[in-house]
């Protein structure tokens, strides 16, 4: 049984996880946050009753059943190899460059350790949430906070962890769209409000349908001879579908820990 959730860490993805574990219709053990970044710990603290801050890290550590690592990847190791783990502690490290063989002697006698990746959108409910490998408990806890999809290896959770680069891509290409439409003089409002409500009305045909697959969904509205096909044929000219594998590909490595930031596609 989990009498108490620690986030070691306190940053925007510790926020969302907390806000969507505070907010889930399931009921959360007690939750307590490090005191490293103090306006989010007190804004986190204020809001929820269940959510309290820790004196120090090792404080954290020490009243926590699970410990969720929650840190920058630059600053990892060494903040974590100072702190002293418990054998029947269980860890869910949100640290994209660390793997499992790296943490386990960080967290020893810590034995139960898990990846995990949860996405902003996670504060609302929304987003998946990849957990390596499958662990019962730790699913049940955060089951709640987005759609949870557990794999058994290493390699299949950065592949899923690569495709999270593509948020930032993602509002960029909205960005490029609404400011087109802000060059045809529609109002910069109006152009932002009519591009996020016609892709988050994609995003739940996508979600709803996907068991159907997107090629499904592509030619479906994909009329023949019509702006959609026309569109997509153009796209296709300039081998966009490559180039977002070939960025993937990278980011993949990187997380893999073949490439590092200032590789790139040349």
């Amino acid at each position: 049984m989990v009498g108490s959730i620690g986030f070691l860490g306190t940053g925007a993805i510790t926020q969302a996880v907390v806000t969507g574990l505070c907010t889930a219709e399931q009921q959360t053990p007690e939750i307590v946050v490090s005191p490293r970044n103090a306006g989010r710990a007190t804004a986190l603290s204020e809001r929820f009753d269940r959510v309290s801050i820790a004196r120090d890290n090792q404080a954290l550590i020490d009243a926590s059943d699970v410990v969720c690592l929650a840190l920058r990847p630059d600053m990892a190791s060494p903040l974590i190899e100072d702190l002293r783990f418990r054998p029947d502690q269980r860890i869910v490290s949100f640290i994209s460059t660390l793997s499992l063989a790296d943490l386990r002697p960080l967290v020893e006698p810590a034995s139960t350790i898990c990846r995990m990746v949860p996405l902003p959108p996670v504060a609302d409910h929304l987003g998946p949430v990849v957990l390596c490998p499958p662990q019962k408990e730790i699913a049940a806890l955060f089951s709640g906070i987005g759609t949870l999809v557990q794999v058994e290896t290493e390699a299949q959770l950065h592949a899923l962890w690569a495709t999270t680069a593509m948020m930032a891509p993602f509002f960029g290409f909205l960005g490029h769209i609404s400011g087109w439409l802000e060059g045809k003089q529609v109002e910069p409002e109006q152009a932002r409000r009519y591009v996020g409500s016609m892709v988050h009305a994609l995003a739940v045909t996508g979600k709803n349908d996907a068991e159907r697959g997107f090629a499904a969904l592509v030619a479906e509205h994909s009329t023949p001879q019509g702006l959609n096909e026309q569109a997509l044929r153009e796209l296709e000219r300039t081998n966009w579908g490559d180039s977002i594998a070939k960025v993937l590909d990278l980011i993949e490595d990187r997380l893999n820990g073949r490439a590092d930031f200032s590789d790139s596609l040349g």
